[in-house]
């Protein structure tokens, strides 16, 4: 692969179309690794299970406020508790369950002060 200083963007692109043909989801191969959370997205990246917590918990992402929240977000800069930002307060048990499925799932990280990578 010939690299340029113009294009090595348009580059990559080309290989990820080119696994993608032949049925890899290049997106599902990237893993996120927390470091202070200040990068990794708590719902759409890989970073805590095999597959974004979106995909696991779509009732309480479908309740999330922000989609797109960052790990450092939902778990705080030092890692301590977890905080929600709710489109409204959980109404049944399935939410609950679904709630209390992601905090043991998730636990508690420890997170550093190094970049995410």
């Amino acid at each position: 692969m010939k690299f340029t200083a113009l294009g090595p963007w348009k580059q990559v692109s080309k290989a990820v179309q080119d696994v993608e043909k032949v049925g890899i989801d290049v997106s599902q191969n990237i893993v996120g690794r927390v470091g202070c959370g200040g990068s990794v997205r708590f719902w759409l990246d890989v970073w805590a299970i095999d597959d974004p917590l979106a995909a696991e918990f779509p009732i309480l992402f479908n309740l999330e406020n922000d989609n797109f929240a960052i790990v450092s977000d939902r778990l705080g800069t030092r890692g301590f508790g977890l905080k929600w930002k709710w489109k409204r307060g959980l109404m049944d048990n399935v939410e609950s369950a679904e709630l209390q499925s992601l905090v043991q799932m998730v636990g508690i990280p420890f997170m550093s002060s190094a970049k995410d990578s």
